[in-house]
């Protein structure tokens, strides 16, 4: 069965989910009702027309963007996340039932939730589903996947009333148990046991559920557009990826590898690492050879033999295929289908996908970042923007340096303030900060708490975490960007601007009221001048060197 959707030809708008509504996608053995109410309503949503498929965004309709990413069926952190960044309210009793085991399967947290900000986007880069990794998230019931989607589809009703809105991009993993049921593999390995038995063990019923809503936001990247021309650039994996370099192809490489392969199968050498070996020893078997027997770095000597070689550019492939999806949609055809037709999306091919790509990141663990923005700035494509993407765990080794090391220009300061060994805060890291322009954000904090084992609900209730968030603010950017602040919010209400470079490179604090942010960003200039900030209870004058300006909050 594939994904289709109601014609748009009532205009009708789309309708909340009700509590009989969620409660009818349980049966009585709070297994997946396949009769359920709520995949019809989905499918109706359809006929609205502020869902019909538009991957480029005019910047002048959203003052602020936020963007997370790789939620992997955290349904309950995920809750708690949008609580503390305050971009969602409920009532406090209701709060402290999101870590009781059974009541966080209460209709009330998809019914009772209430949308804060104003004239905001929030876009999820993708991979919703799958929460299993070193451990699984702790559902009981299995149902958080569903419960998540739903969660997301009544409060983007309530956003859009706002003139808000809410998004969320394919991944690597949407695609490979939800919209392909072909991958047995990604299917036995990261889907919980869990969600396995509350769809009946039966994935085509899991993906004939959750890919319904996948019909309300299909996109595989997003563009956030200043006069027509992309600001903001937003996808799973990344834009970019070098490809394979081999200058000695030839049948004397092969029966090198041949070779090689016998010596190293029996120690599971992966053959990528044989055939990089093989091609920093310009094709010498037995120069290889001794290579691998050292235990020598072989990815590092790799990378400076392909150190010059132009990466792929994989925007002109996803805009003909985001088009082609957009159209799909709009003619009621099945968009999936079209989907699994692109194997360069599904598979991992060496990562040579923008939904599997992890160039950015590998780029900063082998000490190339310089020269990986370098490239990508002297692209012509692209041009004073941001590219944020998922996909790229912050808890990696590659990222380590960042997480620990102080920034060049933070005159001793402590930048990432991510260097806890039990991996407590979830942060946001950013690329390319030696320039003035271009910049690469990795989002996905490890928000889910299948990346920890063993972890408790205690711990993941204490947990803090990072959102990014891009807003427009009065004062005119000297490299012409609308966003012309760049932040990082921490779920304690703490804020770093990444963007504009600034000289103080430090920790502000937002000042709460109640439960709701009085105040947010400072944007700090140069300037001789003192200036008397008002709180929302007191007046403290700071003597400084910098002008202070304040700007609205994300709750507006």
């Amino acid at each position: 069965m594939g994904v289709t959707r109601k014609r748009r030809a009532s205009q009708q708008k789309a309708e909340p989910l009700t509590f009989s509504d969620i409660v009818s996608v349980t049966d009585d053995n709070n297994l997946y009702n396949e009769k359920n109410t709520v995949i019809p309503k989905i499918a109706y949503a359809m006929s609205d027309p502020r869902f019909t498929p538009n991957h480029h965004i005019d910047c002048k309709k959203y003052q602020t963007v936020l963007a997370t990413s790789d939620l992997h069926a955290d349904y309950r952190n995920f809750l708690n996340y949008l609580v503390k960044l305050n971009i969602i309210e409920m009532p406090q009793s209701q709060i402290k039932d999101i870590y009781d085991t059974n009541l966080i399967y209460d209709p009330r947290f998809i019914l009772n939730i209430q949308w804060v900000p104003k004239n905001t986007l929030l876009v999820i880069l993708g991979d919703l589903v799958d929460g299993k990794r070193l451990s699984s998230v702790i559902d009981k019931q299995g149902s958080f996947e569903l419960y998540i989607h739903m969660f997301i589809y009544n409060l983007r009703l309530q956003a859009l009333e706002k003139n808000s809105d809410i998004r969320f991009l394919i991944g690597n993993h949407d695609i490979n148990t939800v919209l392909d049921t072909t991958n047995d593999f990604m299917y036995n390995n990261y889907v919980t046991e869990e969600a396995d038995t509350f769809f009946k063990n039966n994935k085509d019923i899991r993906a004939n559920c959750l890919k319904n809503f996948y019909l309300l936001s299909p996109y595989l990247y997003l563009t956030i557009d200043k006069e027509n021309k992309p600001e903001i650039f937003m996808v799973h994996g990344g834009l970019h990826q070098r490809s394979f370099y081999n200058p000695y192809n030839g049948p004397f490489f092969e029966e090198n590898m041949e070779k090689l392969k016998e010596i190293w199968d029996l120690y599971d050498v992966p053959h990528t690492v044989l055939a990089q070996a093989l091609i920093v020893s310009k094709n010498d078997f037995i120069k290889a050879d001794t290579l691998i027997k050292t235990g020598t770095n072989i990815n590092r000597l790799y990378s400076n033999v392909i150190k010059e070689q132009p990466p792929i550019v994989f925007l002109e492939d996803l805009e003909m295929n985001q088009i082609q999806i957009n159209t799909y949609i709009n003619e009621n055809k099945l968009f999936n289908q079209k989907i699994i037709a692109e194997p360069k999306l599904r598979l991992n091919d060496n990562n040579r996908s923008p939904l599997w790509s992890r160039f950015y990141m590998e780029s900063i663990g082998i000490d190339q970042e310089i020269d990986m923005c370098r490239l990508i700035k002297n692209d012509p494509i692209f041009t004073n923007k941001t590219i944020i993407v998922g996909h790229c765990p912050t808890t990696f080794d590659e990222f380590k340096n960042k997480r620990t090391d102080n920034n060049a220009n933070a005159k001793g300061e402590e930048y990432y303030n991510c260097s806890n060994p039990n991996n407590s805060t979830g942060c946001v890291i950013t690329a390319c900060d030696y320039d003035k322009d271009t910049k690469i954000i990795f989002v996905d904090t490890n928000l889910s708490s299948c990346f920890r084992t063993p972890t408790t609900l205690e711990k993941e209730k204490t947990r803090e975490s990072e959102i990014i968030v891009l807003k427009h603010t009065e004062d005119d950017d000297p490299n012409g960007r609308f966003y012309s602040e760049i932040s990082r919010l921490r779920t304690t209400g703490d804020y770093y601007i990444v963007y504009p470079i600034s000289k103080s490179f430090v920790w502000e604090k937002i000042i709460r009221g109640g439960r709701r942010l009085n105040k947010t960003h400072k944007t700090h200039k140069t300037h001789k001048t003192h200036k008397t900030i008002k709180t929302h209870k007191t007046h403290k004058t700071i003597k400084t060197h910098k002008t202070i300006k304040t700007h609205k909050t994300i709750k507006q």
